[in-house]
């Protein structure tokens, strides 16, 4: 008895199972190929825009840059009057001169505390790529060998850290780079009477 029922159960029983494992391996193969590569297409592209968002180059990273950087991440081509970012050569400054290619005389009387009072107004070009950025007043002062920030007025001789920090690295490279020229530039900002306002 019991072996005939076993006989029946199994014949019961064995289309389901085959019905159910049918089944499971239809699943099994949707997941493998709609599923799991659909996950797998989401999860790249989130890296690919994590890359991307990690290596944008914004205007405010820009301003901190110029802010913050050290003199000597940047080098000076002089044939071509450029300035370079090391970390990053998309990044240039370029002196810009008037229509007629000259700078045009500036005169307050903080630049004739210099040895030689002979004062260029300048426009410094911030470039990304083939993008302008921004431009930036500045003067060429003591006979053409430093570039400081103009003070907010000729009585108010202060100037913001983004003035000083992007007037310095111009300035130290503007020939080439020494560290002593870290010092000099102090000097002359004194020798000017300027002062830095480092809450702006």
């Amino acid at each position: 008895f019991f072996i005939l029922l076993g006989l029946i159960l199994s014949f019961l029983l064995n289309p389901f199972y085959i019905i159910i494992m049918g089944i499971s391996a239809i699943i099994e193969l949707i997941s493998e190929k709609l599923i799991i590569p659909k996950i797998e297409e989401q999860n790249s592209k989130g890296d690919d825009e994590q890359k991307e968002s990690t290596f944008l180059m914004t205007t405010d990273r820009i301003t901190n840059i110029l802010e913050t950087t050290h003199p000597n991440t940047w080098s000076y081509n002089d044939s071509q009057g450029i300035y370079t970012y090391k970390k990053d050569v998309d990044l240039t400054i370029r002196i810009k001169e008037d229509i007629k290619g000259n700078w045009e005389e500036f005169e307050e009387d903080w630049v004739t505390r210099f040895p030689d009072p002979e004062a260029k107004r300048i426009i410094a070009r911030v470039y990304y790529r083939a993008s302008i950025i921004n431009d930036y007043l500045f003067v060429l002062v003591d006979g053409g060998r430093y570039i400081i920030a103009p003070p907010r007025t000729h009585v108010d001789l202060r100037i913001s850290t983004f003035q000083y920090n992007l007037g310095r690295l111009l300035s130290c490279n503007y020939t080439h780079y020494e560290d002593n020229n870290l010092g000099q530039y102090d000097y002359k900002i004194s020798q000017a009477n300027i002062s830095i306002d480092n809450n702006h």
